[in-house]
């Protein structure tokens, strides 16, 4: 990422593995082909905006360079030509927003604690021509994620400037007003010890989720610069992977201790935040807000799943044939704001699987 409504029909259709009509589900998805422009590739995150798909990574040959690539329907993707820009590098994140597309990354791969080489900015008014940013040569993190809001845009990460791997790494934010110059957000208690993995903008709050002391984290943040640990108890065990907002409410997914799904829901304030019912074993990704549904998905064993949700305590499995969702998991989700979805995985051999959704219902 199981509507309530017609779950007996779902149910008598699944054990009778035949129906006439057949049940509509929440999302239609479709299992695309092999794509050579992501053979060698990693994708590691997706965003939509002005009319176009936007997904950022690396490719590996004799070495690791960032990658760009474009779609205007989720199907075709084109890879974006970069020159020497992103060579060395991987992309991890991309956020949209009114005025283009602004990526993070690192020019250390994903190897953690990597303290030398520190953050990649890259930023697009169209999704076709990037500029890489200057930074300040100390920097000192390694970035997860991108979101648009606060002062402009947030990107989060893990901090190990404090003597890693003698010392945890500790939560990081980085801030910008346009996406050309960033400052990091000083580090302080709230943030040691932890690592953000993704950060979503509410209506009028920013919430953070990583992990820490054993458990997950949340953070959350009325202006980007000052930032209170809202973790409770109620969080439990295990490890949330993905954040998102829609409806009014904030949904997190990830995995628990025992193989099973996990799942946390807080209102707009980001405050006090309550775990749902794992609706079945496995682990989730990724979670993105189409419409009013929630859309997650992951992988259970060698099998990518899909769930949806209408307000992000009760799931349901999406029913998909084994051909969609054999021998891949799914990592990442982006909706087009109106009935269209995206998710991207790897199979066990790691190369890029891809799907297309379409949601039913109204944009």
């Amino acid at each position: 990422m199981r509507r309530v409504t017609g779950l007996l029909v779902f149910v008598t259709c699944l054990l009778a593995s035949a129906c006439s009509p057949a049940a509509s589900a929440p999302v239609t998805w479709q299992r695309k082909a092999s794509d050579p422009v992501f053979a060698g590739a990693a994708v590691n995150g997706v965003a939509f905006g002005n009319g176009v798909w936007v997904a950022v990574g690396s490719i590996t040959g004799s070495e690791t360079d960032g990658r760009i690539w474009t779609s205007t329907d989720g199907a075709t993707w084109t890879s974006v030509a970069t020159g020497d820009a992103l060579k060395n590098t991987t992309l991890v994140a991309v956020s949209s927003s009114g005025t283009g597309f602004a990526a993070v990354g690192g020019s250390c791969g994903q190897n953690e604690g990597c303290a030398t080489a520190g953050e990649v900015f890259v930023t697009s008014t169209d999704g076709q021509t990037w500029t890489r940013q200057a930074i300040d040569p100390g920097t000192c993190c390694q970035l997860q994620s991108i979101t648009t809001g606060g002062p402009g845009l947030i990107a989060v990460g893990s901090d190990f400037d404090a003597g890693f791997p003698a010392v945890p790494a500790d939560a990081a934010v980085t801030l910008s007003t346009d996406g050309t110059s960033w400052m990091q957000v000083p580090n302080n208690s709230v943030f040691t010890g932890a690592t953000m993995g993704d950060v979503a903008s509410g209506t009028s709050v920013l919430a953070a989720i990583g992990y820490g002391s054993g458990k997950p984290q949340i953070w959350s943040s009325a202006d980007g610069h000052q930032w209170q640990n809202v973790s409770g108890s109620s969080l439990g065990t295990g490890q949330a992977n993905s954040l998102t907002f829609g409806g009014g409410k904030f949904v997190a997914v990830g995995s628990g201790s025992q193989n099973d799904v996990a799942v946390w829901t807080s209102d707009a304030t980001a405050q006090t935040w309550t775990r749902g019912t794992s609706p079945g074993p496995g682990g989730l990704n990724s979670v993105v807000a189409s419409g009013a549904l929630f859309v997650a998905g992951g992988k259970n064993g060698n099998n990518a799943t899909l769930y949806t949700s209408t307000d992000g305590l009760q799931w349901t499995q999406t029913s998909v044939d084994s051909a969609l969702a054999a021998d891949s998991s799914v990592n990442l989700l982006a909706a087009d704001g109106a009935t269209g979805l995206v998710a991207f995985g790897v199979s066990s051999s790691g190369a890029v699987v891809l799907w297309t959704g379409t949601r039913a219902g109204q944009p």
